[in-house]
């Protein structure tokens, strides 16, 4: 009896051991090669998260497609997406939260010499991704000259990369990009007709599983605060301090290390709700998201 006991106190014992460094085991955050990226990127290489007491394991994705499946299959914990993304997928099923505001970097470029502003689109070709954040920039870029989506002829064209080049060949008058891909193509001669930064959005953030959200709140606190010492570094250091990390994890080229377009990186906040309740308006108006929909329940305060 008293070799019973024995072993199933060593095997409770294990369990729990076992349990609490399931429980403890880290975060996975996917990403894509995005201005968004960059704080993590350097807390991961200058060891503030190890400083922190947090595992952080970033993983990349060359589609947003995959990283979407990845999250809602949940081989991650969480991801950095737009905020269009974040919302479709919680109005569809997905249990997830907010967790940060983060900062991708949107333009819509022209390599027509005759086109200047939106309104020069009138009539003309536009290539973008159907339903996504990038859509979202153009319509609100149309909206603020007095245009609307119908005034444009749109091309469905869902890889940043084909629309790069469409827009190099002259097979489309313009385009929605992230960086750095904005950067290569003014870089080639191409024009900046109008900003996300210029239309006063942020459309970006961190979301997580909300039970892994519940589970895990210390490390995304520690997380968090690994970010925040993340910002203070871009802040107070020259750009040459971290060419590394923007070659190898932003995929800049090296020629374009020093003028790719890095936001104005703010320690950790949640989206606003002037950024959320656009995003939902035009989502219901797409009739993407039931009509019914409210964001009572998309951001979590750390």
């Amino acid at each position: 009896m008293k070799k019973l006991f024995f072993v199933l106190s060593v095997f409770v014992i294990v369990f729990s051991a076992c349990g609490d460094r399931q429980a403890q085991s880290g975060l996975t955050i996917g990403v894509m090669s995005s201005t968004d990226l960059l704080p993590y990127a350097i807390a991961r290489k200058k060891g503030f998260f190890d400083r922190h007491g947090v595992n952080v394991t970033i993983q990349k994705f060359y589609s947003a497609n995959d990283r979407d499946a990845a999250f809602q299959s949940n081989s991650i914990d969480g991801t950095i997406i737009d905020l269009t993304g974040a919302i479709i997928q919680q109005a569809n099923g997905i249990d997830l939260v907010v967790t940060s505001k983060e900062y991708g970097v949107f333009h819509i470029l022209t390599n027509d010499t005759t086109i200047h502003s939106m309104s020069g689109l009138k009539g003309k070709e536009l290539a973008s991704s159907k339903n996504t954040v990038i859509d979202f920039v153009i319509d609100m870029a149309l909206k603020s000259e007095g245009l609307s989506a119908k005034d444009i002829h749109r091309q469905e064209v869902n890889k940043i990369p084909v629309r790069l080049e469409m827009l190099r060949n002259h097979k489309t008058a313009a385009t929605g990009l992230p960086e750095p891909f904005i950067s290569i193509a003014l870089k080639d001669g191409m024009r900046s007709i109008a900003t996300v930064e210029e239309l006063g959005y942020n459309v970006t953030c961190m979301v997580f599983h909300r039970n892994i959200a519940n589970k895990k709140e210390s490390q995304l606190k520690a997380m968090y605060a690994a970010y925040n010492e993340a910002v203070d570094y871009i802040r107070t250091h020259d750009r040459s301090d971290f060419y590394d990390i923007l070659i190898e994890d932003l995929g800049t080229p090296e020629d374009l290390t020093e003028k790719i377009l890095l936001p104005d990186y703010q320690k950790y906040s949640l989206p606003t709700e002037k950024d959320t309740e656009a995003v939902i308006k035009w989502l219901r108006e797409a009739g993407l998201i039931p009509a019914n929909y409210t964001a009572a329940q998309l951001n979590r305060q750390l």
